[in-house]
């Protein structure tokens, strides 16, 4: 089994699955966990798999009616409840490969990482940035990867064409987001929607009244 490289002080989760509904070999490897106070990881964990299996499907419907040429997929998504000074190799929330079997995923997912950092740093689609901003994209970003920025979460894919990506990570931000907002209403506690910020109050027992 492929293990993709996680850091040492970062909350991970790795799973390959295979489904009778989805044909294909998927590995999920989830770093951090954004919301550890108002969403239960396993449920986080659970619906993240889910949302897997859906773009999974999106693939294995595209390639039976010709839209893709096959079903792999290198997809980042970075965390997007954190703040832009933090450095991007520390806001990658997730890591995921789909693939047929017969094709080797590292380089897949390497090619979406490196499009959904400057999507996160320029809070912009990577059409626009190879586009527009071509003088503030680093070495490392593949012309045919391709990536999203959608509503504060930044999405980068490789596999397909520039375009495909782009539209697949479109696609997988919005699910990301509607995800979230529907287990934060489902776990609405006492506290609120989000919870206590453990750093927050952490800051605040430090203060003297």
């Amino acid at each position: 089994m492929m293990r993709l490289p996680v850091a040492a002080d970062s909350a991970s989760s790795l799973k390959r699955t295979r489904r009778c509904l989805v044909a294909l070999e998927k590995q999920l490897e989830i770093r951090q966990f954004p919301y550890p106070t108002s969403i239960p990881e396993r449920l986080f964990e659970d619906a993240f798999s889910s949302l897997v299996d859906d773009i999974a499907t999106i693939l294995e419907d595209g390639v039976r009616i010709g839209k893709y040429k096959h079903p792999n997929l290198g997809i980042c998504i970075m965390n997007p409840a954190r703040g832009l000074h933090i450095l991007n190799p520390n806001a990658v929330l997730a890591l995921v490969a789909i693939s047929d079997g017969n094709t080797a995923t590292r380089q897949l997912v390497e090619n979406a990482m490196g499009v959904a950092f400057p999507c996160r740093t320029f809070c912009l689609n990577s059409s626009i940035l190879v586009r527009a901003r071509p003088h503030c994209l680093p070495d490392g970003i593949l012309p045919q990867a391709g990536g999203a920025w959608v509503s504060g979460t930044s999405v980068g894919c490789g596999g397909q064409t520039s375009q495909q990506n782009e539209e697949l990570s479109q696609i997988i931000g919005g699910k990301y987001n509607q995800m979230v907002a529907k287990l934060r209403m489902y776990y609405q506690s006492e506290d609120g929607w989000y919870g206590k910020s453990i750093e927050i109050v952490e800051l605040a027992a430090k203060f003297r009244t």
